[in-house]
């Protein structure tokens, strides 16, 4: 930041490693991304056609899998954990 010369250059990293994350649980593609200092730019493609071939339990497994609130996913869910689902 020019302003305050603090360094957020650690946050294009953090970035990158969330999106990694949500294009592995979701359907998507990120075609392309460009972080700036204050935003970044995605372009993302839906798979429809990957989501077809997807079960009730694999949809149950990717969601559980996803962590609101932190970068990493959550380990693969239980047998147990799916069916609740």
């Amino acid at each position: 930041d020019p302003r305050t010369g603090v360094d957020y250059s650690h946050r294009q990293e953090m970035l990158e490693r969330r999106l990694e994350a949500l294009v592995s649980v979701f359907a998507i593609e990120c075609l392309d991304h460009s972080i700036l200092d204050n935003h970044f730019h995605a372009i993302l493609r839906n798979r429809p056609d990957v989501v077809a071939g997807w079960s009730d339990e694999e949809v149950a497994r990717r969601w559980l899998r996803l962590k609101r609130s932190e970068l990493e996913l959550n380990p693969e869910p239980t047998a147990e954990q799916i069916a609740a689902c």
